[in-house]
């Protein structure tokens, strides 16, 4: 392997050590505290349901944010950052198919995820939800950062 090889990929063992919580050495995640959710999705030019349909948020949760009711909490700010700079990444990332349910259409695995969360989301604790929400930046920061260095 040549040596910028080696490099790219103790970077991204590195990267995803830091998003595991393993270490935090040399890798400094900035999340902002407030994030202008309309902006974002006004400058992909889509809805509010296209929005939230393409990256796996709830319409009211969308609502919510553009008129300042709620503030998207620290794991959906760190996703909307990265839709912000990498749209289309994130799209890659989350559009992988797979068949659903009677196996004649095809669905991105994220809206299936999307649609059982809002369907249970009032039986799940907080606490569990967090987790959840944890868990899936993970995976998006993951693939992300797997597509860039070309790993698959």
């Amino acid at each position: 392997m040549s040596k910028a090889g080696s490099k790219l990929i103790k970077s991204a063992n590195q990267a995803l050590a830091y998003a595991r919580g393993e270490s935090s050495d040399g890798f400094t995640v900035h999340v902002p505290e407030e994030i202008d959710v309309k902006s974002i999705r006004k400058s992909l030019g889509l809805t509010q349901p296209e929005f939230s349909s393409r990256f796996g948020f709830d319409v009211r949760a969308v609502q919510d944010w553009e008129q300042k009711r709620r503030q998207p909490d620290r794991a959906a700010r760190i996703l909307l950052t990265v839709i912000a700079h990498e749209p289309e990444a994130v799209s890659r990332a989350l559009a992988h198919q797979r068949p659903y349910k009677n196996g004649t259409r095809n669905f991105p695995v994220w809206l299936d995820y999307g649609r059982w969360l809002n369907s249970v989301s009032g039986q799940l604790s907080t606490e569990i939800n967090k987790i959840v929400t944890q868990c899936l930046v993970d995976s998006v920061l993951f693939l992300f950062l797997a597509d860039r260095l070309l790993i698959f």
